[in-house]
């Protein structure tokens, strides 16, 4: 645990013990919501599969190479993108709503995603282009950016600000707790990784062949795979957001608490 100068400690096992409480708090719109955004997610994906498998069964070359220049697969690519965009801030609108005290509706969810929608894909763009770039520097540096801006999601969501005064608003929340926020995280990817590899894992014969074989389970395992997953990172990302709050600033999370008031 790490302590700042407001007295409060860095606790990895509040944060890890919130991530799955709020998901129980106000099961009903958050499952519901992530179950909207998980399966038009799981649609997308299956139509980027599919173009991907059409590729890679012919013989032809060119014919392979040229399912880069389809419509359909890039429709479905970016329009993944930005459905899983769109859930994040509608479900961390939820979660952090709902830390301060109100039980927010499938409705405020929506809400919540088409407010903070826009000003979110740029804030993706932004993060994944910095933290690809230090991947590629030894890795170091795009794990620190990773760390640095863990909670830039949920601050763009509960404050309203604009996306550099996120970034930097995470690395001011962040300063001084890295290592124990880059342990949370280690835990959380391990959490995440295998409870999303067990739901895929029905499909004894893995998930390529279940997609030429049945894409209607494929899209049904994907969608329930989505929903765990999306509920936990979102869940988590707005727990770790509280924490990093209460430890700087001793508590208040931005202004979603004066909007469901």
């Amino acid at each position: 645990m790490a302590t700042s100068a407001t007295g409060e400690r860095f606790d990895i096992g509040r944060v890890i013990s919130k991530t799955f409480s709020a998901i129980f708090a106000n099961p009903v719109p958050l499952i519901g919501f992530a179950l909207a955004i998980a399966l038009v997610s799981a649609v997308l994906n299956s139509l980027t599969m599919m173009t991907i498998l059409g590729g890679m069964n012919t013989a032809d070359p060119q014919a392979a190479l040229g399912m880069f220049t389809s419509p359909s697969y890039w429709i479905a690519l970016i329009g993944g993108v930005l459905v899983g965009a769109f859930g994040q801030a509608g479900l961390i609108h939820g979660f952090v709503a709902g830390r301060n005290g109100a039980l927010p509706s499938l409705g405020d969810c929506f809400a919540g995603a088409v407010g903070s929608f826009i000003p979110l894909i740029g804030l993706t763009i932004l993060w994944y282009l910095a933290v690809m770039l230090g991947m590629m520097l030894l890795i170091v540096p795009g794990v620190i950016l990773i760390v640095m801006w863990s909670v830039s999601v949920p601050v763009l969501v509960a404050e309203n600000g604009g996306v550099i005064d996120a970034f930097g608003r995470s690395r001011a929340l962040t300063k001084g707790l890295r290592w124990p926020i880059f342990g949370v995280l280690l835990i959380m990817a391990i959490v995440i990784g295998f409870i999303s590899f067990a739901v895929q894992g029905f499909s004894s014969t893995g998930l390529v062949t279940m997609y030429q074989s049945s894409p209607v389970l494929a899209v049904i395992v994907m969608t329930l795979s989505g929903i765990v997953t999306t509920l936990l990172l979102t869940s988590f990302l707005s727990a770790l957001y509280e924490e990093v709050v209460l430890v700087k600033d001793g508590g208040a999370t931005g202004g979603l608490a004066e909007i469901f008031s």
